[in-house]
């Protein structure tokens, strides 16, 4: 009877697995995130060399100079975040770097295939509260990863989405193709 209502809880309508590893979700996220931090570090670099003038000899100018490269910088990181995000998902069919290392996929919580509109309501949403909360973001979802039976987080809830295992996802869209079952 406890596996009967296992398998419910972890299946959406269309017969998707929801219960993808949440430590596989975890390193998925971490292996991203060293991605974008790369990325991020190579576009501090004008902002790291107009504080080191500011530092050396400060005048109104590099003051000013320092905090336009500062709030720049910032905006591009974001940017970057995002675009990342975005394009992995969508090019790569709900799959970043991290997700296609660890064979799991973000898929549309109905069966459908994802949309864009999904994955930038997705993305747009966690770097945003990533950003609003200064990481604490972060934290939270990795709670809801691991204490909620379908090991969705909010970002999943409001883009209407699940991650899940790649093979699942392929099995599931063989057998509508074939008429077979899961």
């Amino acid at each position: 009877m406890e596996k009967s209502k296992k398998n419910k809880v972890n299946e959406s309508p269309t017969g998707l697995h929801l219960s993808t590893s949440p430590l596989r979700r975890v390193v998925a996220a971490f292996f991203d995130l060293v991605i974008i931090v790369a990325g991020s570090m190579v576009l501090m670099v004008p902002a790291i060399l107009v504080y080191t003038e500011a530092i050396i000899g400060p005048t109104s100018w590099r003051t000013t100079a320092l905090w336009i490269a500062t709030s720049v910088t910032g905006a591009l990181i974001v940017i970057l975040d995002i675009v990342f995000r975005v394009v992995f998902l969508y090019k790569n069919h709900g799959q970043t770097v991290g997700y296609r290392y660890l064979n799991i996929q973000l898929v549309s919580e109905n069966g459908d295939e994802l949309k864009l509109e999904q994955i930038l309501v997705h993305s747009i949403t966690i770097v945003f509260l990533s950003v609003l909360t200064f990481g604490i973001y972060y934290i939270v979802e990795l709670i809801s990863f691991f204490i909620t039976s379908s090991h969705r987080g909010f970002v999943d809830i409001v883009s209407h989405t699940i991650v899940t295992d790649a093979e699942a996802v392929s099995t599931n869209e063989t057998n509508n193709i074939t008429g077979g079952t899961n």
